[in-house]
């Protein structure tokens, strides 16, 4: 979070609406050269850890005033100019209260108050994802062509499942090059820009079904709206197959009935894409919301 302060500690930009637990806060004070080491931040709440404070000199800028009354020749007088720039966070108090204070002669003077509100970051989110995979479970029934008795495949193609999710809100994506030590989570109040790397998050699920010991999902989502996402990924469970490997469905003879068919049940995988949403948003739609 960049903000930018005049030599008297007056805002010269906007205060961000939405800060979160992870931000780093630089304050880029605007001075006359020489005085870039009397600034500091008097913060007034907050927790914070004190070795994040920093100061950095930036490019200089050289200003003229000019100064004078009515009625008297003005005098022109130059002073130079450089920016400094504090350091300070992250913070994960509920408010970070500040000003920026100046060291004149042994005697401090602070500018304007300032708070901010810190959003919470949160790690984990829960969701339900109606779900399309191409892990097939058929049925197998025995069929007679008119001619010959054999087994056919029924209910064979992709399946639409009910999964329930978890997401983890963290990605390597996110990852900053210099800054928090706390690990990155998901504010829930900031909008990320569309198709932010930031809207990217593994997740784990099973179904909401009583197979949800034999199926397995393990996925990412991309959050396109505050509560809805996009999923997709591995789906790994049990399905039927025949027990003989060398049985042509359709094709070769069976005699016997359906009770007679051999199945193993075996673990194999496919792919899912789906649509999840968040369960806040589940229970309004079902009248459970307040």
């Amino acid at each position: 979070i960049d903000l930018y302060f005049d030599e008297n500690g007056k805002l010269l930009n906007y205060l961000p609406v939405n800060v979160d637990q992870n931000d780093i806060f630089f304050m880029h004070v605007l001075c006359v050269k020489g005085d870039e080491e009397k600034y500091f931040i008097n913060i007034t709440e907050g927790d914070y850890a004190p070795v994040d404070l920093s100061i950095r000199p930036f490019d200089k800028l050289s200003v003229t005033l000019a100064q004078g009354t009515e009625g008297e020749e003005s005098t022109e007088v130059a002073k130079e100019y450089t920016s400094t720039v504090l350091r300070s966070g992250p913070f994960t108090s509920e408010n970070f209260k500040f000003q920026i204070a100046y060291d004149s002669a042994g005697t401090t003077k602070n500018g304007k108050d300032y708070s901010l509100k810190i959003n919470k970051l949160f790690h984990l989110g829960v969701g339900v994802s109606l779900i399309s995979t191409s892990l097939e479970n058929p049925d197998f029934k025995t069929f007679n062509d008119g001619t010959k008795t054999t087994i056919q495949a029924f209910n064979t193609g992709r399946r639409t499942l009910f999964t329930f999710n978890v997401i983890w809100y963290w990605s390597v994506l996110q990852q900053k090059k210099e800054g928090s030590v706390i690990t990155n989570g998901r504010d829930v109040l900031k909008d990320e820009p569309t198709f932010s790397v930031n809207r990217i998050f593994p997740t784990v699920g099973i179904t909401l079904d009583d197979t949800y010991k034999e199926n397995f999902f393990l996925g990412a989502v991309y959050e396109f709206a505050r509560g809805g996402s996009i999923i997709a990924g591995l789906h790994y469970g049990r399905i039927q197959e025949l027990a003989d490997k060398k049985f042509v469905l359709g094709e070769t003879n069976f005699t016997g009935n359906d009770n007679d068919i051999k199945i193993n049940n075996v673990y194999k995988s496919g792919f899912f894409i789906g649509v999840n949403l968040d369960t806040r948003i589940i229970n309004v739609l079902f009248g459970k919301g307040q």
